[in-house]
């Protein structure tokens, strides 16, 4: 007999109907699941307990289990973690810290800046370091998928290199050992670094508990702290109407109100620069949308507000201050691999409820592409318009005292 597709739908539904009557009759085996489940205070019913006729509160039947830990809170907290993307970008962040924006960097680095000569054979250093990072490098992992929004449906081949996490910290490792050779000996043994620190705040803003709970990916301290800036900054708040500044941040239950900073009271635990990595497959919108410059600049902002405030609550006690005995400086700096973006923040204050007047400072910088084309092209490794102006910036923060 032909095999035509009418036997062939024909035998496919007969085989479907076999195998259901077959596993039909199959009896559940006993896994040992109920007992565990048991030793924590979760009783296991029956679904003929469950659904029969005149039970009410099937949930309380399902205890949480969150509810009987030691980190359970009735009162909610909103997080703020490195997976988080601020919906509204830098005014929501300056809402959430209570900061005004000072466009440009502090006087004193832009006249550093300016004044600073990159020799020859720097400058060959700091192209040898972004091609060592971007091309040379011998990891060959299966990077993420180009996408083209005026081609969505259209796969372009996938691309071999080493990843995003593994080449920014190249690169900034690279460029943090030119800072030390091009820095004084006085510059060099006042620093140290560290990796992957952990950060972790509480504070209340405008009624509601925040948390911050991030981990930089490499913080440069100093014997030494920044001093603060003289003077007043004012300037308007932005207005988030009708949003609130919570907004797109994670509502949780379970969690304590532990300060972490890293660093315990030893010579070199003044935190000086923050440097963060940003991976734009890992953090995206709810909505799908790219990540917008506003919302780049903000995770610069509130790195260095977590340092800060961690640092000021292990300074002067865990209470949200009015003003701080003396205010704390911090630079940070976030990069993607390709683009920079510099800032320095002044904390003032813990008080970051809206209605208080005193306000922190954060002095913004210009954002900068590092290169122009940075890859292989026909076989040969290519490096086009290398910004010089990332060393110089990167030089200027590790010799700010």
């Amino acid at each position: 007999m032909r095999f035509t597709s009418r036997l062939y739908a024909q035998h496919l539904g007969w085989t479907f109907k076999k195998h259901w009557q077959t596993q039909g009759k199959r009896i559940p085996s006993d896994t040992g699941a109920a007992r565990e489940l048991e030793k924590f205070g979760i009783n296991v019913k029956s679904p003929e307990d469950v659904v029969r006729e005149g039970y009410k509160y099937v949930k309380e039947m399902f205890p949480n289990s969150h509810k009987n830990s030691s980190q359970w809170n009735g009162q909610s907290c909103y997080v703020y973690g490195n997976d988080n993307v601020l919906l509204e970008g830098l005014p929501q962040a300056q809402r959430l810290t209570n900061t005004v924006l000072i466009p440009g960097l502090p006087q004193v680095l832009q006249d550093s800046i300016a004044n600073m000569k990159v020799q020859s054979n720097v400058e060959r250093n700091f192209q040898f370091a972004v091609m060592n990072a971007g091309i040379f490098d011998a990891e060959q992992t299966l990077l993420p998928r180009i996408r083209n929004m005026d081609r969505p449906a259209f796969k372009y081949p996938r691309m071999f290199g080493p990843s995003y996490q593994r080449r920014n910290r190249i690169l900034i490792n690279k460029l943090i050992n030119e800072c030390e050779k091009l820095a004084s000996t006085e510059v060099s043994t006042q620093r140290r670094i560290v990796d992957n620190p952990t950060f972790k705040v509480t504070l209340t803003n405008n009624e509601c508990s925040l948390q911050m709970n991030l981990k930089a990916d490499k913080i440069i301290t100093s014997s030494k702290p920044l001093e603060p800036f003289k003077g007043k900054f004012d300037s308007q708040m932005p207005d988030l109407y009708p949003t609130k500044s919570t907004i797109s941040l994670q509502q949780e239950n379970c969690y304590n109100t532990e300060t972490k900073y890293p660093l315990n009271y030893e010579k070199y635990s003044h935190p000086h620069t923050v440097i963060t990595f940003f991976d734009k497959e890992r953090l995206k919108n709810l909505h799908g949308s790219e990540i917008s410059l506003a919302q780049f600049q903000s995770r610069t902002l509130l790195s260095a507000f977590t340092v800060a405030a961690t640092r000021a609550k292990q300074l002067y006690g865990d209470t949200d201050l009015e003003a701080l005995p003396k205010p704390i400086v911090i630079q940070s700096v976030q990069t993607d691999g390709s683009i920079f973006d510099f800032g320095v923040f002044q904390l003032n204050t813990l008080n970051i409820d809206e209605r208080n007047h005193l306000k922190n400072y954060w002095f913004q910088g210009e954002n900068m592409d590092l290169y122009k084309v940075c890859c292989y092209l026909k076989g040969q490794p290519r490096l086009d318009g290398c910004n010089r102006n990332v060393l110089r910036h990167i030089v200027a923060f590790y010799n700010n005292l």
